[in-house]
């Protein structure tokens, strides 16, 4: 037999597990019913690096953080999406250690679900809670033999409280029922009995400890001691009956186990703390300064140590050869610190192209269409009888999609023995430069690459009014482009005067469009240059195109040139694995965007001479 103690269980992350309320404590004033949300009886878990083993918690002053126990949200099924699913709150103040319990009052919202409740305790119905919490620290008993280990949670946080339809902990019962005895509390006298008696007479009380902890009930426990099922066979049982229980109400991992106040985790701490190794103007997070100037190989031994492993004796390459193959956490503070300067290289590079066109975000990578109105319809004046014409709004869709462009590159174990500051600094900052400029390169192909509508016709085509017939770059051509972007009309025949805001060059036109757009000290009316401090010059070198030249109105004032990254991830991101191609670890850079024309009304092309 052997017990560890250690600060990360088998399986990290927030777990749940069902208490009970009874109704002789509601309160239809105050609308609150105390709650037994955990009576710490043992749970079936799996994990897919320790296999199956028993929870259990300890319930004491010591072990159970009550830090975020005030006011803390009760769901409805631990769903923590939007505040619809919360149906109240603990009461500050009411959370306490009671006759081995975890007990606490529930306020109840006015809310539909919350209304409902409250009718089901007036007329007498319970309902059965799931306390949601993250285990800090734990001992780990392997046992002896066949034994399922166990793992006794010595310290553990409640993060929040859910109403559900199925208990998975049998053992917790309402303030309103006496607590069973557990054998374990019973202090037995001395026996003068034999051997033998005392033998079955252990059997007994070892099965009845194991069934009353495993939420068993009294029929099972009396059938197993009078028909001589052996401890071992009974704890089989037992662990069944728990494991099928608990599929009946799941686990919810939904959080990291690491986390700080300011809400981030400990591997980002230490990803920021490597990152301002290589970036020395970095100004480290309060989180992050007690990493600072850790050597990869150190962050591999906290993180080993973290594990309960053993590190004595262990070189820097022995340090990060294991912990990339013992832990996942040593590649997320690699990807953590690569992450920060993929965002600073796609940050950085110049970005001027973007400014003429809309961003948004698509959630899916289905063809979005952006469905274009015309102006709203004219008011008529209402005759004599009280008549109303109707009107219509005019409307057409372009579409367009997004696509998934990435790469993977290998980080050596070499490089992080070495320590070598690249990899954490110019290698991802430049997988981050190369994202920015694929997607401004991608803007200029929409641009010159001029694709056919939804109506049969180019972008920039005389159907469209909005390509010139040719002329260099000067202030009589500008003005004739600003002129027939003021004569644009809407799908319904409208006139909607788009108002220019930027002229786009290629390089070789820049001191041009400088001149252009100067401002001059005029000595006659003739002489005013109409362009001064009217347009926002954008030089793009991009442009294969050393002739033409374009006007763009806002983005924000109408549609014209879109793009789109997938919802909750606008730029680059990294992943990472444990490299098996690469002695080290294989970083992927993934990138989901598009881009499109939406409408052709915002844009003015010259092809110039």
């Amino acid at each position: 037999m052997s017990v560890t103690t250690a600060t990360r269980p088998p399986l990290a992350g927030t777990f749940t597990r069902a208490g009970t309320t009874g109704t002789g404590t509601w309160n239809d004033d105050a609308r609150t019913v105390d709650v037994i949300m955990s009576s710490g009886a043992a749970v079936a878990r799996r994990s897919w690096s320790e296999g199956a083993y028993t929870e259990i918690l300890e319930i004491s002053a010591s072990a159970v953080d009550l830090s975020r126990c005030d006011g803390m949200s009760v769901l409805d099924s631990h769903a923590p999406f939007t505040i619809e699913n919360r149906v109240g709150t603990v009461v500050p103040g009411s959370a306490r250690i009671s006759g081995g319990n975890l007990i606490g009052t529930v306020k109840l919202s006015r809310n539909t679900l919350g209304e409902s409740l409250a009718q089901d305790l007036r007329d007498g119905h319970g309902f059965s809670v799931s306390v949601g919490y993250r285990v800090d620290t734990y001992t780990w008993d392997e046992g002896s033999g066949d034994a399922i280990p166990t793992l006794t949670a010595t310290r553990w946080l409640p993060m929040e409280l859910s109403i559900v339809a199925i208990p998975a902990d049998a053992a917790a019962r309402t303030r309103s029922h006496e607590r069973t005895t557990a054998m374990n509390d019973v202090t037995a006298a001395p026996s003068t009995a034999s051997p033998a008696v005392a033998a079955e007479r252990q059997r007994g009380i070892e099965i009845g400890l194991i069934g009353r902890r495993a939420g068993m009930d009294a029929a099972t426990i009396e059938a197993a001691v009078n028909g001589n099922t052996t401890i071992a066979d009974f704890r089989a049982a037992a662990f069944e009956a728990m494991a099928t229980r608990q599929e009946q109400t799941p686990s919810f991992p939904h959080s990291p186990a690491r986390t700080s106040s300011d809400g981030a985790s400990d591997l980002e701490a230490r990803g920021e703390a490597l990152f301002a190794r290589a970036n020395p103007g970095h100004r480290l997070s309060e989180r992050a300064r007690r990493h600072a100037n850790l050597l990869p190989a150190e962050h591999a031994r906290d993180l080993l140590r973290a594990r309960g492993e053993s590190v004595t004796g262990l070189s820097h390459a022995g340090l990060i050869t294991r912990a990339l193959h013992a832990t996942s956490d040593f590649p997320a503070i690699i990807v953590a610190a690569g992450s920060m300067a993929v965002r600073e290289g796609y940050a950085q590079l110049d970005t001027e192209i973007r400014q003429t066109a809309r961003p948004t975000t698509l959630e899916n990578f289905k063809t979005h269409h952006s469905v274009n109105l015309s102006s709203a319809p004219r008011l008529l004046k209402v005759n004599e009888h009280g008549e109303y014409k109707r009107g219509t709004f005019r409307e057409n869709a372009e579409g367009y999609g997004l696509s998934t462009f990435g790469r993977i590159i290998g980080v050596t174990r070499q490089l992080l023995i070495n320590d070598d500051t690249n990899i954490f600094s110019r290698i991802p900052q430049r997988l981050g430069q190369s994202a920015r400029e694929f997607e401004l390169a991608s803007l200029v192909a929409f641009i010159e690459g001029n694709p056919t509508m939804s109506d049969g016709f180019a972008v920039f085509s005389p159907e469209h009014n909005n390509l010139g017939a040719g002329a260099a770059l000067s202030v009589a051509s500008l003005s004739a482009a600003r002129l027939a972007m003021r004569r644009q009309i809407g799908l319904a025949g409208e006139a909607i005067g788009v108002r220019p805001r930027f002229l786009i060059v290629p390089a070789e036109l820049e001191t041009v469009a400088e001149q252009v757009l100067a401002e001059i000290a005029a000595r006659a009316v003739s002489d005013v240059n109409p362009f001064a401090g009217k347009l926002v010059l954008i030089v793009e070198h991009r442009l294969a195109d050393k002739a033409a030249w374009y006007l763009a109105a806002d983005p924000a004032q109408i549609d014209g040139l879109e793009f789109a990254h997938l919802a909750g991830q606008e730029g680059p991101v990294m992943e990472s694995k444990a490299g098996w191609d690469v002695d080290g670890v294989e970083i992927k850079v993934r990138l989901d965007y598009g881009a499109g024309w939406v409408d052709y009304r915002a844009w003015f092309k010259n092809p110039g001479v």
